[in-house]
């Protein structure tokens, strides 16, 4: 016979407003476990507390009790009573139940993890749980994204070398000598001098800022947009409301002279389609390469896209070349940036004819749940005799059970085309001014190949 925990929360307002108090809910609960067969190992009550957190005495007890193996099965009234989060609720089940091989029901919700369907509804739940998380990480986000919006500095305590942080305004402002530091840090760069160079030349000039001078903060400062008066977000710039200390055309041309040095790993970010492209002719990628040209001081790069079997390494190792066609990267990624464009709008089209509606099915389950729980009411005032009140409570459940199997599909159904969300974050970007990361990210979450021919350009998207 398997031991139950019977485990009861009200809480001031609700026990007022709902009836859910703690006799109703013992009443219920203890019915529920005689019918079922199980023996009543402890009713754990949480009396006037709030289900937003898991520090509630009688649950504490419970988990302990869960952990020490005095427990099989856990029953509620409700979902609710467990907690009213589902990141909690999901917690509970998952790692304190499941783990310790306790199942979990939920009279209301016909929600039992004894059942081949209530265990498939644990997945149904975590999707949830993780949506309420990324919802509360979204509201977060974007209360940090409209502060910055408004120009505020948001790197919390991390007050960059050269400001102070004024509190009665939210502004950075410039503080002396170690704003000339900073200038001088990005004109000796500008002059194309290494970071151990400019760090010795700065702890001659500066010998008291010692402990703040070194090639690893140097190189960190030179590529620090608030130095330009503005800051960086989610990998886009947006302007602050600070003073900068460096002008666009020093900053710009110092990042200029990092990226060349850095070469490798600057070089292979700025090609967005790496990776996707595959020659139309003989089957091989296309690989991105630079050439350079150096004039007066000022250094010219053409980029392109080649078949790798253009390369004079391939032709001297086969014998042969491929004869297709290079192309300059920024044609090609201006070209395919359209295509992604257009494919996100028709697709969106396509969306909106399908239509679900799932209102009607979550309507019926309430009712007949509603149905159960009157059912259970008759049978605890002997209005009815057992055999009675389990064929038709039977009859209830498994009706029930068939409505949330037609839910679960068609939730699913409406979760694909809910989330379809790099064809929603594509549609709402403005590409001419997000950074070459997100672009190439998105591009690479929709895009499966990209074929090119002496004539054209073929772009195949995934699920298409």
């Amino acid at each position: 016979m398997k031991r139950a925990a019977l485990y009861i929360r009200v809480s001031t307002p609700e026990q007022e407003k709902h009836g859910y108090s703690i006799q109703a809910q013992t009443e219920k609960l203890t019915a529920y476990a005689k019918a079922k067969d199980y023996s009543i190992y402890k009713i754990y009550t949480d009396a006037a507390q709030s289900g937003a957190k898991l520090e509630r005495p009688a649950l504490q007890e419970m988990i302990e009790d869960i952990e020490n193996k005095k427990i099989d099965v856990v029953i509620v009234y409700k979902l609710d009573r467990i907690s009213r989060s589902q990141k909690n609720t999901m917690y509970l089940i998952e790692d304190i139940f499941l783990k310790n091989n306790v199942d979990f029901i939920s009279m209301q919700e016909s929600f039992d993890t004894t059942t081949s369907f209530g265990r498939a509804m644990i997945g149904i739940l975590s999707v949830f749980a993780q949506l309420e998380r990324d919802n509360i990480t979204e509201r977060m986000s974007m209360g940090r994204l409209e502060r910055v919006k408004k120009g505020y500095y948001m790197g919390g305590g991390n007050i960059p070398f050269g400001y102070e942080y004024n509190e009665l305004t939210n502004v950075l402002e410039p503080v002396e000598p170690q704003a000339n530091i900073v200038k001088r840090m990005f004109e000796l760069a500008s002059l194309e001098q290494s970071m151990t160079g400019i760090a010795n030349i700065l702890l001659k000039e500066y010998p008291q800022f010692r402990t703040s001078i070194n090639d690893t903060t140097i190189r960190r400062r030179l590529v620090n947009p608030v130095y330009l008066g503005k800051q960086k977000f989610n990998g886009e710039y947006h302007q602050a409301n600070h003073r900068a200390i460096i002008s666009e055309e020093v900053f710009y041309k110092v990042q200029n002279i990092l990226a060349t040095r850095a070469h490798g790993n600057a070089f292979r970010r700025s090609y967005l389609l790496s990776g996707l492209i595959y020659c139309g002719v003989c089957g091989n990628r296309y690989s991105a390469y630079e050439s350079r040209s150096k004039h007066n001081g000022i250094i010219y790069k053409n980029k392109y896209y080649r078949c790798n079997a253009r390369t004079w390494k391939y032709k001297k190792k086969t014998g042969h070349s491929c004869s297709n066609r290079s192309i300059k990267c920024e044609e090609l990624e201006k070209h395919v940036i359209e295509i992604v464009k257009n494919y996100a709008y028709s697709y969106e089209k396509k969306q909106q004819k399908q239509v679900i509606n799932i209102e009607p099915l979550k309507q019926e389950i309430k009712k007949l749940q509603i149905k159960q729980s009157k059912l259970l009411d008759l049978y605890l005032a002997d209005k009815l005799n057992t055999n009675l009140y389990e064929n038709k409570n039977e009859e209830l459940d498994s009706h029930i059970k068939e409505l949330q199997k037609q839910l679960e599909r068609l939730q699913i159904k409406k979760a694909k085309k809910d989330i379809a969300a790099p064809i929603q974050i594509i549609k709402n970007t403005d590409f001419d001014h997000s950074t070459p990361e997100k672009i190439k990210k998105l591009l690479h979450s929709v895009i499966a190949r990209i074929e090119v021919t002496p004539t054209d350009i073929l772009v195949f998207f995934y699920n298409s």
